[in-house]
């Protein structure tokens, strides 16, 4: 049977419900696959486990999901040749949670600002803390101040 089993990875992270309840588990996804895949997947839900109980979690339920940091600071310092902006926000979330950290984001012609980086079709953006990096679903958010 373990022939059939399809290669996973599992992180520890923080899952933000839309409620604002917070809670740590264990998440699996694909090798490779990074926090932003989560929210653009069309799967209704994600595998976990939280403490010795194998969960799913729906993915329409999650405001944010955070892991803890590898490396410090934001990402590497140029993307394709173009180089990062950052900028300090915070966001509030429906559920009530405030977030504040920074977005990185690469200033092409006509995306040269952080809230023309928030509007782009993607369904989440990455928040950087300290210790955390959040991925948050943009329809989960009340409004982001520092823009």
């Amino acid at each position: 049977m373990s022939e059939l089993r399809v290669p996973v990875v599992e992180f520890e992270v923080r899952l933000f419900t839309v409620d604002g309840a917070q809670c740590d588990t264990v998440i699996f996804q694909a090798p490779g696959e990074s926090l932003e895949d989560i929210f653009e997947s069309e799967l209704p839900f994600l595998p976990g486990r939280e403490a010795k109980t194998f969960r799913l979690y729906a993915r329409a339920g999650l405001a944010s999901v955070a892991r803890r940091k590898t490396t410090p600071g934001g990402p590497d310092v140029e993307e394709n040749g173009l180089p990062w902006k950052q900028k300090s926000i915070v966001v509030q979330l429906r559920g009530g949670v405030t977030l504040k950290g920074d977005v990185f984001y690469v200033a092409e012609d006509n995306y040269g600002r952080p809230a023309d980086f928030l509007n782009m079709k993607a369904r989440s953006f990455a928040l950087h803390q300290d210790e955390w990096i959040h991925q948050i679903v943009k329809r989960h958010v009340q409004f982001v101040d520092g823009i």
